[in-house]
């Protein structure tokens, strides 16, 4: 007769077991809760950004509305009993902080001019500085491999390991400013108090130069003015005297292709800012003449972020 053994438990390896896999699920609902926490938090950083958007649609399908019915003054709009600033002054317009910008203002860029463009360059950074950055874009958009003192063409970016090299031809956009090694994203951007390079120019921009409508630190550039002159300029400008601001310039300058240096353009830039401080931006070709259709979006920056 054979005797069967009974198994011997084996004490204390069953609590551990139950500890291990208890910790186990604790870690894993924990990950489970911080998944749903961030998915949530992810839908409703949509559901703000998707709200923003359409705030911001609204306020440009009014303003485009206003601008072409309303009435246009030298530096603003009339519309419905409200003054709607053009010169890219902030205003409040249904519970956000709006800015509108006439291109026509701004130092275009479709022909570059680099004495212009080295003056605006002198009064946002130093005059080295400015020199190398005008020399720089003035080689990026011609169309020879000859290069201008201070500047660089593809053999010197290819001698430097840079990757990028001169389009040679006018620039697309803004952003392309980014690729000349002497700008900086601070200079580009502004920050802390300081404007930006990009707040005072267009990369097409209009075919003639609205001194009305255009940034104070834009006028002297453009218009080549001594100190002097550009402190009187910028007086009238602040009085509203505009019949001495035309007796001060050339109309018949090729600036102004023309027309009155107060005439607006058609192109407009769009800065819509929410309580959120969420930004968005836009440009607006007004088209009240067509048939097909009475404006165009040809930007659309939701949200905007600043260049890197």
């Amino acid at each position: 007769m054979q005797m069967t053994s009974t198994p011997i438990p084996v004490k204390g390896f069953a609590l551990p077991l139950v500890l291990i896999v208890i910790a186990l699920l604790a870690v894993l609902s924990m990950g489970l809760s911080q998944m749903a926490r961030n998915r949530m938090a992810d839908l409703q950083l949509r559901k703000d950004m998707w709200t923003s958007e359409k705030v911001a649609q609204d306020i440009v399908h009014q303003s485009v509305y206003a601008m072409l019915v309303g009435q246009y003054s030298e530096r603003e709009l009339l519309f419905d009993g409200n003054s709607i600033p053009l010169d890219g002054r902030p205003f409040k317009w249904g519970g956000v902080e709006l800015r509108i910008q006439d291109e026509a203002g701004l130092m275009s860029l479709a022909f570059y001019n680099r004495k212009m463009f080295n003056r605006l360059l002198e009064q946002l950074t130093d005059s080295k500085t400015a020199f190398r950055i005008s020399a720089e874009l003035a080689d990026w958009v011609d169309e020879d491999n000859t290069r201008q003192f201070g500047g660089m063409e593809a053999a010197n970016y290819i001698s430097k390991g840079l990757l990028q090299s001169p389009r040679n031809a006018p620039i697309r956009s803004l952003n392309e400013l980014l690729e000349l090694p002497s700008m900086t994203i601070e200079l580009f951007n502004g920050g802390n108090g300081r404007d930006g390079l990009v707040d005072f120019l267009a990369a097409g921009g209009s075919d003639f130069f609205n001194v009305a409508t255009a940034p104070d630190r834009v006028l002297a550039p453009v218009l080549g003015l001594s100190k002097g002159a550009e402190t009187r300029l910028l007086s009238y400008k602040k009085q509203g005297d505009w019949s001495q601001i035309i007796s001060m310039v050339d109309s018949r300058h090729w600036l102004f292709d023309g027309l009155s240096p107060l005439s607006h353009g058609n192109r407009y830039r769009f800065s819509i800012k929410g309580s959120e401080g969420r930004a968005v931006k836009a440009r607006v070709l007004l088209s009240p003449y067509r048939e097909d259709r009475l404006f165009s979006l040809i930007d659309w920056r939701a949200p905007h972020y600043k260049s890197e």
